[in-house]
Parts: structure tokens; C-alpha cells; sequence
């Protein structure tokens, strides 16, 4: 029973609800007022569609914009990676250029120590050469006193001779 009385209740509850579903005038009063509602529904819908189509169309472009930037961005891309080769290609230039200046540099020691060992040499050399070059000055002076030595003595036993030696100085 309760039930019954529950259900009476709902359904006293929701009659307004169902009142524009049911004509009671033959004048079809009810029937109009669900057209119009059916039209304004149309028309809201027609509405939404043109809505949801124009929200289409900012997508589409708001899609390209972010095509046009993708592009932009792959275009930096590109640019930093041609930026990235010519980097590389100048640390392949210095990296050349230090070899080239290391070889310079080696050389430049090189040419030096091959000098300072020339000159040394060379200095050897001279001082063998004037070694030898004084010591045959020095015999030879010996000789040559000796030499005089022996015409003085001999400017003693001649008048000639003595004459001659004391003319250059010898006596």
C-alpha cells in the first residue's frame, strides 16, 4: 500500500512535466508550442553548427600558425646547424694553423740549434787553424833569432856584414 501511494505521488508530482505532451484543446494549442519549441531547438542547434564551425575554422588556422611556426623553427634549426659547420670547419682551420705553427716553431729551433752548433765548429775550427798558424810563427821566430844570432856573430869575424846589420838594426 505504501508503495501504491509513493507512486500516486510521483506521478501527481510530474503531470505538469507531461501536460504539454498531451492536447486537451482542439484548437491544437499544445501542438504549436511544441513546433515552436522544436524550431527554437533547430534554430539553436543551426546556431551551435555555425558556432562549432566558425571554432573549425580558428582551429584550421590556429593549426597553420602552428605549421608556419614549425617551419620557422625547423628553418632555425637548419640555420644553427649550418652555424654548427662552419664552427666545425674553423676548429679544423686553427687545428691546422697550430700544426703549421708547431712545425714554424720546430723549425725555428732547429735553424737556431743548427747555428749555434756551426758557429761552434766553426770557432773549433779557426782556433785548431790559428793553434797551428802560431805555433809555426812561434818555431819560426825562433828561428829566425837564431838566425841572427848567428850573423851577429858572424858581423864580428865580417866588416861588410856588420855594416849591413847595423844599417837595419840588428847590432
Amino acid at each position: 500500500m505504501q508503495k501504491i501511494i509513493k507512486t500516486t505521488g510521483i506521478l501527481i508530482a510530474l503531470l505538469p512535466f507531461f501536460f504539454d505532451f498531451f492536447t486537451f484543446s482542439p484548437s491544437g494549442y499544445c501542438q504549436d508550442r511544441r513546433y515552436e519549441r522544436y524550431d527554437m531547438i533547430m534554430r539553436e542547434i543551426s546556431d551551435l553548427k555555425k558556432e562549432v564551425g566558425e571554432i573549425k575554422g580558428e582551429l584550421r588556422q590556429i593549426n597553420k600558425r602552428f605549421e608556419d611556426i614549425n617551419k620557422r623553427f625547423e628553418d632555425i634549426d637548419k640555420r644553427f646547424e649550418i652555424i654548427d659547420k662552419r664552427f666545425e670547419d674553423i676548429n679544423k682551420r686553427l687545428d691546422d694553423l697550430k700544426d703549421i705553427m708547431k712545425g714554424i716553431f720546430g723549425g725555428m729551433v732547429l735553424l737556431v740549434a743548427s747555428v749555434i752548433t756551426f758557429a761552434f765548429w766553426d770557432r773549433r775550427t779557426i782556433i785548431r787553424r790559428s793553434v797551428e798558424e802560431s805555433r809555426k810563427v812561434i818555431e819560426e821566430g825562433l828561428r829566425f833569432k837564431d838566425v841572427i844570432n848567428v850573423l851577429k856573430d858572424m858581423a864580428k869575424e865580417d866588416e861588410r856584414l856588420e855594416k849591413i846589420m847595423k844599417r837595419y838594426g840588428f847590432l
